[in-house]
């Protein structure tokens, strides 16, 4: 991902739906893996079905997880 969080949330302050997040819920492992983050304008994301990624807190980068229809997080 070539987002850092502050694009992230200054792009879902200003609602212009370029990412939506959210908890990892029962596949959080608390302190390394919480998060959720999906791109409809990165380059893997499909016409309405955002690319996502999970957060890793500890080494503080975004990994590549899948498009949001097949992980089904809406």
């Amino acid at each position: 991902m070539n987002y850092t969080w502050n694009d992230i949330i200054h792009g879902q302050v200003s609602m212009n739906q370029t990412f939506k997040s959210g908890g990892l819920g029962k596949l959080m492992i608390r302190g390394h893996f919480e998060v959720w983050v999906c791109s409809y304008s990165d380059e893997c994301a499909k016409p309405s079905n955002p690319f996502c990624y999970f957060f890793d807190e500890q080494q503080k980068v975004f990994s590549p997880w899948g498009l949001e229809e097949e992980l089904m997080l809406s």
